[in-house]
């Protein structure tokens, strides 16, 4: 193979992708966002044909590397002839592609948290929301153990997700010794978030104010999977906040 630099305008589409139905436009745009800020990481796949590059696999990176606004992209350029092979190259990218399970994510996150990358970086980065960002540094207060399990694929549901996160580390170790599944089985998520879960009362059906909060020594959390447009605090003190409420 021989790699190349050239303008991605020039790079002809491969005439035999199997991806007839576009993806939704907001995966295009999550890759030019990071094609923008950290470069193309994977040359597309080409050949030459009739002095033309005709792209064999990649044409998602070549589009999205035109919306990044790159003038000029690496590209490998194949050696031989085409072959039964370049269709099922162009297949099996298309089909094979995964994104990370959720644990995953969250330690790709702590890495690049430890190279210096912020939050909005982050963020900006893979072109996700800032809260999407924040909710999968909720995996940061689950127990090791549990978190140690869902890297085997075995995930909760969202809803279950936030239960799990937003218990404390004493209440998730009292509930992990009842729901641990044996080697080989799958937890019982709804049981075990069920396990988890307390009642709560939200800041913005509050009657009081900072004073009340100071006095009955309410801690607000922050819930990161409810809507953004409004006051997601809530607290698990019933009594408290009934007390100040009352008051």
């Amino acid at each position: 193979m021989e790699l190349r630099y050239v303008d991605p305008r020039t790079l002809k589409d491969n005439p035999d992708n199997p991806r007839k139905v576009q993806p939704d436009p907001a995966y295009d745009e999550q890759l030019a966002a990071n094609i923008r800020e950290v470069g193309l990481i994977q040359p597309p796949l080409v050949r030459e044909i009739s002095g033309e590059l005709v792209i064999r696999a990649g044409g998602r990176r070549k589009r999205c590397s035109i919306a990044a606004g790159l003038d000029v992209i690496p590209v490998l350029v194949m050696d031989t002839e085409a072959d039964s092979a370049d269709r099922m190259r162009a297949f099996a990218e298309n089909l094979l592609r995964q994104g990370l399970a959720t644990v995953d994510l969250w330690r790709a996150m702590q890495a690049l948290a430890g190279d210096g990358w912020t939050d909005d970086a982050i963020a900006t980065a893979l072109n996700l929301p800032p809260r999407t960002v924040k909710r999968l540094k909720l995996c940061g207060n689950i127990l090791p153990a549990i978190l140690e399990h869902m890297a085997t694929g075995d995930e909760p549901q969202t809803n279950h997700l936030k239960t799990i996160a937003q218990a404390s580390r004493e209440d998730q170790t009292q509930a992990w010794k009842k729901y641990k599944p044996k080697k080989g089985e799958r937890v019982a998520w709804w049981d075990f978030a069920r396990a988890l879960d307390k009642r709560r009362m939200w800041a913005r059906d509050a009657k009081f104010g900072d004073n009340h909060v100071k006095a009955y020594g309410i801690l607000w959390v922050e819930d990161l999977f409810e809507q953004g447009d409004q006051d997601n605090r809530y607290t698990t003190q019933v009594d408290a906040f009934l007390g100040a409420q009352h008051e």
